[in-house]
């Protein structure tokens, strides 16, 4: 990667925001790249947040879009990815797929202003935290997340977050556990929460 410019992505959630919201957070920000990460890149009800729809308002306030669904959604197609109806996200990181995908971003980051845009509104509940994040933490690159108001949330205290949110804490029998373990802790247990089960689907 190049060394010039600063290793940086963000993450934001469209949620149910009307699209002129969206796109302030976004300018806000300075993004030129929103990276779109859901597998179905349709909302049921927030039409605008549909992918033709949502490509079409970002072109005209001159931002980029990309798709990357297919390569960096949390709701694959393909079986191989499944537990019985629930989505494995340790087979999933281990896809061709999945490896392509941040290839791509890691070799992208330094010359983009990106965000990657997922459904949730907030980042503790979605994957673009869970798994895309923490993977792209392990490669020294800075995330913030964009947040309903237009803060910013570092990985970091996310996951300071995420451990409270799991009343995550050391125990009698391991009474001296690091932030650092603790936090593990929380990856694991919020990695099985946010897991897709097609029993989801109505």
């Amino acid at each position: 990667m190049k060394q010039d410019k600063k290793n940086i992505i963000f993450t934001i959630g469209h949620s149910n925001h009307p699209v002129e919201k969206f796109i302030a957070l976004l300018k806000q920000h300075a993004i030129s790249l929103v990276t779109d990460v859901r597998s179905e890149p349709y909302s049921r009800y927030c039409m605008h947040f549909n992918k033709a729809e949502l490509e079409g308002y970002l072109k005209k306030e001159d931002i980029r879009y990309l798709y990357m669904g297919k390569e960096l959604g949390a709701r694959p197609n393909s079986d191989r990815y499944y537990d019985g109806n629930k989505v494995n996200l340790d087979k999933l990181l281990e896809g061709e797929e999945f490896r392509q995908g941040m290839h791509w971003l890691l070799v992208h980051v330094p010359d983009e202003r990106m965000a990657l845009m997922c459904a949730e509104k907030d980042p503790l509940y979605c994957h673009r935290m869970i798994i895309l994040s923490r993977q792209l933490k392990s490669y020294h690159i800075d995330i913030k997340h964009i947040l309903e108001d237009g803060t910013l949330e570092d990985q970091h205290q996310a996951e300071v977050r995420m451990v409270d949110l799991l009343k995550i804490a050391p125990t009698l029998f391991e009474p001296d556990l690091t932030e650092a373990e603790l936090i593990e802790q929380a990856y694991e247990k919020q990695k099985e929460n946010i897991s897709f089960s097609v029993e989801q689907t109505p």
